[in-house]
């Protein structure tokens, strides 16, 4: 039989390893959050709108989306814009506004790449999102699950961006606009998507920002989790999860992007 003093002691390494467990138990999220940053892939250095302004990227500017092929325009092996993160959902509320706010989260990250600016914090980003939800309230009656025409149409009138939509296009043409500056805005099924992150199923319809690649990947602003900042997607599984909403018929629909382009 035990001695007291021998009880005393398991009881106390019992209760350290419930309490271990349940520290474990409750910050699972953080955990796995450190994990994916220990073992995430680097990105290459980002590059900043201000370089556009040299001439190494005039030609790749007049190019966009269809004239040169890959080889005959000379990009590089991995490139990557230095497009500012937020999540749609600044705050981790995910409330139904938030969880309806990536196709507003992802032109805003584009909007602040174009205007050379960083969020300031949350606060910042979600006052943003929340005023652009408003526009689009009045401009277009609704802001859940838009297409990207009727994103295209919101964007031009709440900022004054021309904005190209291109269908069917192809990991060379993402990788053009890309290299002439232009951050491409995916919308994409979701739950094809399948980012681990995602709280399970996923969103049926989503939306993200390709702002470079590397090897055989995208390098990818995904604002449906806070772990989205430089998210690497496979060429070919980011081609096959993009799609519009279509009526809700997310993976039915048309492969388009959209590309903000700053007015001469």
């Amino acid at each position: 039989m035990p001695r007291p003093k021998t009880k005393k002691i398991i009881v106390i390494i019992v209760f350290l390893l419930l309490a271990l467990g349940a520290a474990l138990f409750f910050n699972r999220v953080n955990i796995k959050s450190w994990i994916q940053e220990l073992t995430r892939e680097s990105v290459p250095a980002p590059v900043g709108i201000e370089e556009f302004e040299s001439e190494n990227h005039a030609d790749y500017a007049r190019v966009l989306p269809n004239a040169l092929s890959l080889a005959e325009a000379g990009l590089p092996d991995e490139f990557n814009l230095d497009v500012p993160f937020t999540p749609q959902a600044p705050f981790a509320e995910w409330d139904p506004t938030h969880e309806e706010a990536c196709e507003e989260a992802s032109v805003l990250m584009v909007h602040y790449f174009y205007q050379n600016k960083k969020f300031a914090g949350p606060q910042e980003a979600d006052d943003e999102i929340l005023k652009f939800i408003e526009f689009e309230k009045e401009f277009l009656g609704f802001f859940e699950s838009t297409t990207a025409d009727e994103l295209a149409r919101a964007v031009e009138a709440y900022w004054g961006y021309d904005i190209d939509l291109i269908y069917d296009f192809s990991v060379d043409n993402v990788k053009r606009a890309i290299y002439s500056g232009h951050p491409v805005v995916l919308p994409a099924a979701g739950r094809v998507l399948d980012n681990p992150n995602f709280q399970e199923p996923g969103p049926v319809y989503h939306m993200l920002v390709i702002k470079g690649w590397k090897g055989d990947k995208f390098i990818t602003n995904d604002p449906g989790t806070r772990n989205g900042e430089d998210w690497l997607y496979a060429y070919d599984h980011l081609m096959n999860s993009a799609h519009d909403w279509n009526g809700g018929d997310v993976e039915r629909g048309n492969k388009v992007a959209l590309i903000m382009k700053i007015k001469n």
